[in-house]
């Protein structure tokens, strides 16, 4: 009996989830990981700065969610710090003469106190122990202002792994820390294709580290020298899954018909991406009133999809109020009730979106793949109308240097179009022949969604994580 009792408690194991982050929180509420998680013998705590997660998960998940505290550092000391750090790397990798850094390239024309600074560290070869002071910094910082939440204190002696879904937030290191002198086995989840590539780096080395692909794990080599590839996990892309579960999903003509829209005429998706970046509303609305004269309009229409950040769009109403097709504008932004919260009416706005276009438009974002899961085609964006020189630089940059927009813009999965002449011409193409239209690309489409997600349309989106959650609890606290 004793016996029994020992084997059942070894086989239920707790681990630990810290988000905080959009994509995560979507993850965590809305699939069904957690479930197949307690399947599986693996308990979850959820751990987010996010107070509406907490409220609404009582509602779709059982497993427990607990508010942690973000930490604050010191603005201007940090900032400058991690700078440093961040021109430092980029530095040190250019010298193997290979391939641009997104940050170096992004403030090619500020900064210069911090790229001198950190061009000498790079040159006396000090970039991994100034990496080790940062470090030190955040770590001895919060110790003395005693910033650790008091609820993952009280249980982190019941966890076998630890899981930051966020692992660029700073304040991940003291947690990741506190772990490491428990012997805990730490996780970092790559949340997007992207974010080895264009996102500030990560400070702490896990010890294990979630991917989306061999793609990406190529990428981390590169960009962390000193990560072990045999630690690195390919998972694909587990939110995917909520584009399969039937509830999140209206019926086509149901979802048209709530949005004023025909499901006779071809649905065109223009997503528009982060407007930290560049300003993709001047080239949406130059498209939109060219299209009024063109002979095809009364077959087409459009769902605006502009980025959860984008709040202040130029001239919307005057615009298309003027259109002579449909226009639908999501309220990306208004849906969000507190920052990275995704209400259950955003994930449908997402999901039908997405499912029942024909066609999307948009600037090598992630959404891309979105779309090709759901078996779309894809026009790229590569011209800027903006009159803002910086940003009209920035996309012709983005899609001829960064690693993850060459990733789309190479792989002849997508239409390319280097202006609106060109636009209305693809879009024409799709409204005369969409069969054959659709079918030019539909191999590279796959061979992309593979390279990049790990997937195809037939595999389980979560099969991967489970699985990959469990190989690292077998391991024990050996790490």
């Amino acid at each position: 009996m004793q016996n029994i009792f020992y084997l059942n408690k070894i086989q239920m194991r707790k681990i630990a989830f810290i988000s905080g982050l959009y994509y995560n929180e979507r993850l965590l509420l809305y699939t069904s990981l957690l479930d197949r998680l307690k399947e599986n013998n693996i308990s979850v705590d959820v751990y987010t700065t996010v107070k509406s997660t907490v409220a609404v998960s009582k509602e779709f998940q059982s497993e427990k969610f607990f508010n942690i505290k973000e930490i604050y550092l010191p603005t201007k000391i940090f900032t400058s710090l991690k700078k440093i750090l961040n021109y430092s790397w980029d530095y040190y990798l250019k010298e193997s003469k290979t391939k641009h850094i997104f940050s170096f390239e992004q403030n090619k024309d500020i900064d210069h106190s911090y790229k001198f600074i950190a061009s000498i560290i790079s040159k006396l070869k000090l970039t991994k122990l100034f990496n080790s002071f940062v470090i030190f910094f955040i770590s001895f910082y919060c110790h003395f202002f005693n910033k650790f939440d008091s609820q993952f204190l009280k249980n982190i002696s019941k966890y076998d792994a630890v899981i930051f879904g966020w692992p660029y937030r700073d304040y991940n290191v003291l947690y990741a820390n506190l772990c490491k002198k428990h012997k805990i086995p730490t996780i970092a989840l790559i949340a997007g294709f992207d974010n080895i590539t264009s996102k500030s780096r990560f400070l702490f080395k896990y010890d294990f580290y979630f991917a989306w692909s061999e793609q990406m794990i190529n990428e981390m080599s590169y960009f962390y020298p000193y990560i072990n590839t045999n630690k690195i996990f390919v998972i694909g892309n587990p939110q995917y899954e909520l584009l399969k579960i039937e509830k999140y999903k209206l019926p086509k003509n149901i979802f048209f018909n709530n949005l004023n829209l025909d499901s006779n005429r071809l649905t065109i998706l223009y997503a528009m991406g982060t407007p930290n970046q560049f300003r993709e509303d001047y080239m949406l609305l130059d498209l939109l009133e060219k299209l009024n004269t063109c002979d095809f309009i009364d077959k087409v229409q459009f769902v605006v999809r502009p980025h959860p950040a984008f709040f202040d769009v130029q001239d919307w109403d005057s615009v298309i109020s003027e259109c002579k097709f449909p226009v639908f504008v999501q309220k990306v932004s208004e849906r969000l009730t507190e920052r990275d919260f995704p209400s259950v009416d955003s994930l449908k706005d997402w999901v039908n979106a997405v499912s029942h276009c024909d066609v999307l438009i948009n600037a090598a974002s992630t959404i891309t793949f979105d779309a090709i899961y759901c078996k779309k085609p894809v026009i790229n964006v590569n011209y800027d109308l903006n009159t803002d020189e910086n940003t009209k630089r920035f996309i012709t940059v983005q899609n001829s240097r960064y690693l993850h927009a060459l990733l789309i813009v190479n792989s002849g999965a997508v239409h390319i179009v280097n202006s609106t002449f060109d636009m209305i011409n693809c879009i024409s193409d799709f409204v005369s022949d969409y069969p054959k239209k659709y079918s030019e690309k539909e191999f590279e489409r796959l061979h992309l969604l593979k390279k990049v997600c790990s997937l195809d349309f037939d595999i389980d989106p979560l099969d991967n994580l489970i699985s990959s959650i469990n190989k690292i609890l077998n391991l024990g606290k050996k790490i």
